[in-house]
């Protein structure tokens, strides 16, 4: 909060990734850094073994990314449950038609979103066969 107003408004270029609507330098300082830094230590933990303290900030880390895997989906919805650190269920995607449900691990699922090596094993259920593509398609800015 200490950057100044007219630097936090100020807009990112297109090819950084940042969703449009939220493509502007207090998105990365607020949100993109903080889940950058997060994943991080998720990957140090999975590195040295060491055990990653959990975080009272994980879950609204992880609601962020839900969001904008929301704001990025395109196709018929889902209903997506979460497991492991951060637990919830979210509907993704708009429209009346519905694409099924899927159940993953939270951390498996932000690796899979920022682009790491897929690991996913997502349990899928529902009449849309090319919903797990589309998942592992999409990427969320980290």
């Amino acid at each position: 909060q200490k950057v100044p107003g007219p630097v936090r408004r100020r807009r990112l270029p297109a090819d950084v990734g940042a969703p449009q609507r939220e493509d502007t330098v207090a998105y990365l300082l607020d949100v993109t850094y903080n889940r950058d830094l997060w994943m991080h230590r998720l990957d140090i933990d999975r590195a040295t073994g060491c055990g990653m303290t959990a975080s009272g900030a994980e879950a609204a880390i992880v609601a962020q990314v839900v969001r904008d895997l929301s704001r990025a989906w395109e196709g018929a919805p889902l209903v997506l449950t979460l497991t492991g650190r951060v637990e919830g269920s979210w509907r993704i995607g708009d429209g009346s038609r519905e694409g099924g449900s899927v159940v993953v691990d939270a951390v498996a699922l932000c690796r899979l979103l920022s682009g790491r090596r897929d690991e996913v094993r997502p349990v899928h259920a529902g009449p849309d066969a090319g919903l797990l593509e589309r998942l592992r398609a999409v990427r969320v800015l980290f």
